[in-house]
């Protein structure tokens, strides 16, 4: 646990320079009404300020948007933020209409001019700030798809924002799966996974950002976040920590 590790490249950081683990939560807008409706009970045992509030809070904005016909109703997500921002919880951007900024195929060919994508960004804050969703300081910008090229990265910091993403190898982002995709990884298979990269990694999960999705699809009944209790303790007996980035 001595060892400190940081993997940086053209303005993204992928591994925080810190002995200990962090573990990132992302979510979006998929089944997030539902997704932190369940979310909220793990909260809850973890400590979450004025649990009661919060979950008719929850409750009633499900009802009004289930009544629409739409569970994921604007409603419900801006309730979210909000409370999420209360609770302490670090709230950023992940661009506003989740843009492919390369190709799959071809990694350094670009698909968004530099006007797109900084639009695009300042888009984003721009309706966190409009719901007072933002949390104080935000500068980290998490990439859609989690994929760019050093280009989008120079361009976010140019922008004074740094782009961060998972650690490469942890593979719990694999979570958003769904059973009928041909790269469905089970909660099992992630968690089987997350434990073999951090024995086999010299490096260990030091440092590393894990990420774990708040949103998926309904489809996916099989939620990682149920394993976050298993991970905490499991991952808290071999001397790691969970850190704030």
């Amino acid at each position: 646990m001595d060892r400190k590790e940081i993997i940086q490249e053209v303005n993204k950081i992928l591994r925080n320079d810190i002995k200990e683990q962090i573990l990132e939560n992302k979510s979006k807008n998929k089944d997030i009404g539902g997704d932190y409706s369940e979310f909220f009970t793990f909260m809850k045992e973890r400590g979450m300020k004025d649990p009661k509030k919060f979950a008719a809070m929850v409750n009633k904005a499900k009802k009004i948007a289930e009544k629409k016909g739409k569970p994921n109703d604007k409603k419900v997500i801006i309730g979210i933020l909000k409370q999420m921002v209360q609770d302490h919880h670090f709230v950023g951007p992940h661009s506003d209409k989740h843009l492919l900024y390369a190709s799959w195929e071809k990694r350094d060919s670009l698909l968004v001019p530099r006007d797109l994508f900084e639009s695009d960004l300042k888009s984003n804050y721009m309706e966190l700030e409009k719901i007072k969703a933002l949390s104080d300081g935000t500068k980290y910008f998490l990439p859609p798809y989690e994929y760019y090229n050093s280009a989008i990265a120079s361009w976010a910091a140019n922008m004074g924002v740094t782009l961060i993403n998972l650690t490469p190898g942890t593979g719990t982002n694999a979570d958003y799966t769904t059973p009928g995709m041909k790269n469905y990884r089970s909660s099992d298979e992630l968690l089987a996974r997350l434990k073999n990269f951090e024995s086999s990694a010299e490096e260990g999960l030091n440092g590393s950002f894990i990420l774990i999705h708040l949103g998926t699809h309904p489809d996916r009944t099989d939620k990682f976040y149920y394993k976050l209790n298993e991970i905490i303790k499991y991952f808290s007996l071999k001397g790691y920590t969970f850190k704030r980035l």
